[in-house]
């Protein structure tokens, strides 16, 4: 019996061995596949970048041109949406078409003042309120038109659309956004001008809604070259600190981009995904009542975004990045000009945007 024992230790050491040098080989060859995919994929231009959202309808006026903080000088205007339900027509919130804002807003030499201090403006098509241009166009081709009309009139380099309740459930609207903006960003480049597309949409916990997952193919679909998809890391609604929410909600969304970029272009690797994938928290009391995203979220987030690899940090908004006062202080609903919690002297942008030093659209 000793020694049968002792040779079936020796025969189960000998296995061990074999299997670990195995693993080892494999794991190897795994991490050279990986990291020689990587080595040769397309990624994000430039470095990853920090821009704040800026509500550019909301009272009072968030002066985003003079911004003097040292961070979020790099904004993503928003929301840009259809001047009526049934008007092809862009216009900021419904309220000013593009020639009107030019006029109440200033917003022409307010973005100029901006690019003459060396930082750069974003736009952000859709949002929670209006009508999606989208859906209010009839054609693939009146849409590209209007998307066209945004981008020329404020020299953009980059575009955000904002997917959110009714438009993202309509599958004929979203094909229709698919075709124009395949179309748009090929007329650009065809004249030598990138145009960089961010889609960004809701997340739950486990990633990208059903409705979120079909945009981000139908875009791809459409030939679509995605900047990424920034995750709308917010309103959960689930137990849990808010950052670590986001953490499983932005593990979740990149698994889900290996998998639709598996099926539409197959030479992305993980790394490379990484820098397709962007954040944006709502700072502070969001618009769930039991959901406050705190200064404390912000530096996690930071440092799980900066160690992943993210291409892209956003917030919602600049407008509430301060402390409420007065009768704002009291209330635990979401204000739209503060951010519902104690910040001191900090800034939430400043938290959110520290090791982002790239530009949007490089």
């Amino acid at each position: 019996m000793p020694e049968r024992s002792d040779g079936r230790r020796s025969a189960r050491l000998r296995l061990g061995a074999v299997v670990l040098l195995c693993a080892v080989v494999a794991g190897v060859g795994a991490s050279w596949y990986l990291s020689a995919r990587d080595a040769g994929q397309p990624e994000a231009p430039g470095d990853p970048w920090f821009a704040g959202y800026v509500d550019v309808t909301a009272a009072p006026t968030y002066a985003f041109e003079a911004a003097s903080d040292g961070a979020g000088q790099d904004v993503v205007l928003s929301f840009v949406v259809a001047a009526a339900p049934d008007r092809c027509e862009p216009s900021w919130g419904s309220a000013a078409t593009l020639d009107e804002a030019a006029g109440s807003l200033d917003l022409d030499r307010r973005i100029a003042r901006l690019r003459a201090q060396g930082h750069d403006a974003v736009v952000s098509f859709g949002g929670q309120a209006g009508t999606e241009l989208g859906d209010a166009c009839a054609s693939a081709g009146e849409l590209e038109d209007a998307y066209a009309a945004v981008v020329e009139r404020y020299g953009l380099t980059t575009v955000d659309l904002d997917l959110e309740g009714d438009a993202l459930g309509d599958a004929a609207a979203t094909a229709r956004r698919a075709e124009a903006v395949a179309a748009l960003q090929s007329a650009r480049r065809a004249a030598g001008q990138d145009l960089a597309v961010w889609l960004t949409l809701p997340v739950e916990p486990d990633g990208l809604t059903p409705e979120g997952t079909a945009a981000v193919a139908a875009f791809l679909a459409a030939g679509v070259d995605l900047a990424g998809v920034n995750a709308m890391t917010m309103n959960f609604g689930a137990e849990g600190a808010m950052s670590d929410l986001a953490r499983r909600a932005l593990e979740s969304l990149h698994r889900q981009l290996g998998t639709l970029y598996a099926q539409a272009d197959p030479r992305h690797g993980p790394a490379a995904l990484w820098r397709k994938v962007g954040a944006t928290p709502m700072i502070g009391q969001n618009d769930v009542a039991g959901d406050v995203f705190g200064l404390s979220d912000a530096r996690a987030l930071n440092a799980y975004a900066r160690e992943r690899g993210l291409g892209r940090m956003s917030m919602w908004s600049l407008n509430r990045d301060r402390a409420c006062s007065g009768d704002d202080a009291a209330t635990s609903a979401a204000s739209a000009a503060c951010s519902g919690v104690d910040q001191g002297d900090e800034r939430f942008a400043s938290l959110l945007a520290a090791g982002f030093t790239g530009r949007p659209g490089g």
